[in-house]
């Protein structure tokens, strides 16, 4: 019973001083307008991303249908995700953070395998067109990630901090 209370206490003390952190306007968690611009920055690679995939499939055809499938997978899951995002910015800062630094991260190895498979095939303007737009793509989604990553790596040392102070607290 003690632990629960502990916890409880500990859980407490970690949300007030996450509230009373933002409030002061010292808080190291990622704010909405962050995370809002974060967002948008991973739409964006991700729309260019949908048009390359668009392509892949009308230029590969059924060579590429299951990585095809994958990358239409891929896009649906980020659809999800990102108007959750735009509903409630703050659901960033948990586990589903690191959600989207992975879905970037996949996206953006997706992209530079279509661009190396168009590669593979025989010279022609419309695989050459691919592949330059795969790698572009691949390259907007990699930038997208890392922006995603920094702006989670600042949710989990703000709640690491948080963590710790809540520890001094419950130790007096």
């Amino acid at each position: 019973m003690r632990a629960v209370n502990n916890a409880l206490v500990l859980a407490l003390l970690i949300g007030f001083s996450a509230a009373w952190g933002h409030a002061q306007g010292k808080s190291a968690f990622p704010s909405d307008a962050d995370i809002s611009l974060a967002v948008l920055q991973a739409d964006s690679a991700m729309d260019q991303y949908r048009g390359a995939v668009g392509q892949e499939e009308t230029v590969i055809g059924q060579a590429g249908a299951d990585a095809v499938s994958r990358d239409k997978q891929l896009l649906g899951s980020w659809d999800f995700t990102s108007k959750g995002f735009k509903v409630n910015p703050q659901t960033f800062n948990s586990e589903l953070g690191l959600e989207v630094v992975l879905m970037l991260d996949d996206a953006a190895r997706n992209a530079a395998l279509c661009s190396a498979t168009a590669h593979k095939g025989a010279a022609t303007a419309g695989r050459d067109d691919l592949a330059r737009r795969c790698m572009e793509a691949s390259t907007h989604l990699h930038d997208a990630s890392q922006s995603v990553a920094v702006l989670y790596r600042r949710y989990v040392e703000a709640e690491h901090q948080a963590v710790e102070q809540a520890g001094k607290c419950v130790a007096k």
